[in-house]
């Protein structure tokens, strides 16, 4: 923080102030496995073997199968610690402010007036790997051919051992895959105003009045991905496949449209409404009346600054929700079976993927 302080006459002094915080979080892969491989060694191997239903182009560089994922820790063995990586992984935050107070003493006032602006940005991605394929070790993660499945369907190998199952040629798991990890760039701005006025009506007693005008500003993505939903523009007429009905988005922008497109492109027809345009960027009405008042009166008893008795009022805002909306389209999940059979690895590219999609799951992959 600087702070500049101006004496413009004997009884006008101005003070400016400027102010900057911030946090971060960063992770990385590092280190060196066995046969001196790197970090990005492992994860070509690793994406080879497991490649991506979703195309690479979606995807976060440097990140592999399971990252961020808590694989059980292959129990009973260890001490039951879980398998999991977060890297990469960023998190961080700049708050940029402005201000600027004027103090004026006339007579028996001292008066201030004063300004403040603040932009501020959160940007967080989830953890490393969110958009890669996850599966279970465990019983439950394996293949069972749920009603709907192909004839040619065939079951995973339970053992009731996360590293037994784990080892077994040819093991069907089922596994999940978003489409993209999620990149959050939160805005806000605010803006305040005050006035005040500290009145010495007697030599004893002194008046504080003032008020302070606040625009908090509701937090948006920059990047407009984000969305909400409202059951006042919900149809119940529409189909169940239809992700958009009732869906709240920023205006101007046209995301279900384009998710429709994205999924016509990867062979997935699923027709889609355009989605309620919201009231502004932030999906949220900013609040232009946040008026806090102030009032306090202090008494010294015996005007010998030792004995004294206050009383002050005043009003706190509330404070906002920085953003709990979230993008419809920004998580895909897909699920997909592959065959036990010694000569196809889960996730072999042999595995050709027959799509389909409903409500809630926005599409599936059953391997021949």
């Amino acid at each position: 923080m600087a702070k500049l302080t101006s004496q413009i006459t004997n009884t006008l002094v101005n003070d400016f102030e400027f102010g900057y915080g911030n946090n971060a979080i960063i992770t990385t892969l590092a280190g060196t496995g066995a046969a001196g491989l790197s970090p990005a060694d492992y994860i070509s191997q690793l994406n080879a073997l497991i490649p991506t239903a979703w195309p690479s182009s979606l995807k976060q560089t440097g990140a592999f199968i399971n990252g961020g994922a808590n694989w059980g820790g292959l129990q009973p063995y260890g001490n039951g610690q879980t398998m999991w990586n977060i890297a990469p992984y960023g998190n961080h935050e700049d708050l940029y402010s402005i201000q600027d107070n004027i103090s004026k003493v006339y007579g028996n006032h001292l008066f201030k007036v004063g300004g403040y602006y603040s932009t501020n940005a959160k940007v967080e991605d989830n953890n490393g790997g969110t958009d890669q394929p996850t599966f279970n070790t465990g019983n439950g993660g394996l293949n069972s051919c749920p009603a709907g499945s192909p004839p040619s369907c065939a079951p995973g190998v339970p053992t009731g051992n996360s590293l037994a199952n784990l080892l077994i040629p040819g093991q069907v798991f089922v596994s999940n895959e978003n489409s993209i990890n999620a990149l959050d760039r939160r805005i806000w701005h605010d803006i305040e105003f005050y006035f005040g006025d500290t009145w010495k009506i007697h030599r004893n007693v002194t008046l504080s009045l003032g008020a302070r005008w606040s625009f908090y500003r509701e937090p948006y993505s920059e990047t407009n991905a984000q969305a909400s939903f409202s059951l006042a523009a919900y149809d119940p007429t529409r189909p169940a496949s239809d992700a958009c009905n009732g869906v709240v988005i920023v205006p101007n922008t046209t995301p279900c449209q384009d998710a429709a497109t994205a999924l016509e492109n990867l062979g997935v027809s699923l027709p889609l409404s355009n989605g309620i345009p919201g009231v502004n960027r932030a999906l949220v009405a900013n609040n232009n009346h946040n008026i806090a008042p102030r009032v306090g009166i202090a008494w010294d008893v015996r005007g010998d600054g030792k004995n004294s008795g206050s009383y002050r009022r005043w009003t706190i805002l509330p404070t906002r929700n920085r953003g709990n909306w979230s993008d419809p389209f920004g998580n895909r999940a897909i699920r997909y079976q592959c065959p036990r059979r010694a000569d196809i690895t889960v996730g072999d590219a042999t595995c050709k993927p027959v799509r389909f999609a409903k409500r809630g799951q926005r599409s599936s992959t059953h391997c021949p």
